[in-house]
């Protein structure tokens, strides 16, 4: 890699940093440290173009300041274990939170096949919210480490006033709608004295409201959380308004279920007319 004599200056002096941080080391635990600092600066160099003194400033800050390299390395030596430098996500390599740049800087590979991967398995709907989360997790675990050193930390109240939100306008949803569902039955029954069977077909929702409010919130509420989470600017809109759309789309099933519900009902007491005089009755009402 041709680099300048001004860049070779800065990066002799960041491995300089971190050697005299390691002087107690093995020398030859310490020289292998400091090798695979400079190899990982060159390998964050090689995908830059063109290659300029920002370039060189950016790769370093992306792998920490001295002293917390220093520290990663000298907690591995400590350990017994091979030692290696932490790997920091650079705020320029994420698109949400930076998951995915720093699983394919540890696989050693570009993040884009990481996001395609991902975005891949998302189209799986079931598995989408379980991706949410693990997501979530792994922002929450990476923030909180020497990896993540140059990452945003965690919004925790924002995240959880938002999640609270759509948790709430969820559940009054399953609630007014279970209210919505249960009367025409009611009212059929204070006429009739009687309950009246309605066809499965047409009580779908009866059976699978449960179901449905458990999806809904398995995709709004980490959705909800992740749109309030340090995202870029251009995405937390974007990212809102997916999930305030899953709740309106779960309010359109509820609207669709209530009325499959109630013409059901209506089909079951045209049918009793000539049979049930009472039915007849509460026609001519």
């Amino acid at each position: 890699m041709d680099l300048t004599e001004a860049q070779e200056r800065d990066i002799g002096g960041y491995v300089r940093a971190v050697s005299e941080r390691l002087s107690d080391l093995p020398e030859d635990e310490r020289r292998r440290a400091l090798t695979h600092i400079r190899d990982t600066i060159e390998r964050r160099l090689a995908g830059m173009t063109p290659l300029e003194d920002d370039s060189v400033d950016q790769a370093i800050a992306a792998c920490g300041a001295p002293d917390e390299v220093a520290n990663h390395l000298r907690r591995f030596v400590e350990g017994g274990q091979t030692p290696h430098p932490p790997r920091v996500v650079s705020p320029d390599d994420r698109v949400w939170l930076g998951v995915c740049a720093y699983i394919a800087d540890r696989l050693r590979t570009n993040p884009f096949m990481v996001r395609l991967i991902l975005c891949a398995l998302a189209l799986i709907l079931p598995i989408t919210p379980l991706l949410l989360i693990l997501y979530l997790g792994a922002y929450v675990a990476l923030a909180h480490s020497p990896e993540g050193a140059n990452l945003p930390r965690p919004a925790y109240w924002p995240m959880a006033k938002s999640v609270a939100i759509a948790l709430v306008v969820g559940i009054a949803m399953h609630i007014g709608f279970g209210f919505l569902l249960s009367l025409p039955q009611r009212i059929a029954f204070h006429f009739l004295d009687q309950a009246v069977p309605v066809d499965p077909d047409w009580a779908w929702l009866e059976a699978r409201r449960g179901a449905a409010v458990f999806w809904a919130m398995a995709y709004a509420l980490p959705l909800a959380a992740l749109a309030e989470a340090p995202v870029p600017n251009a995405w937390r809109e974007t990212l809102r308004k997916l999930w305030q759309a899953v709740l309106a789309i779960y309010a359109v099933v509820l609207c669709f279920g209530v009325a499959a519900y109630v013409v059901g009902l209506i089909i079951t007491l045209a049918e009793g007319l000539s049979e049930n005089p009472a039915v007849s009755d509460f026609f001519t009402l």
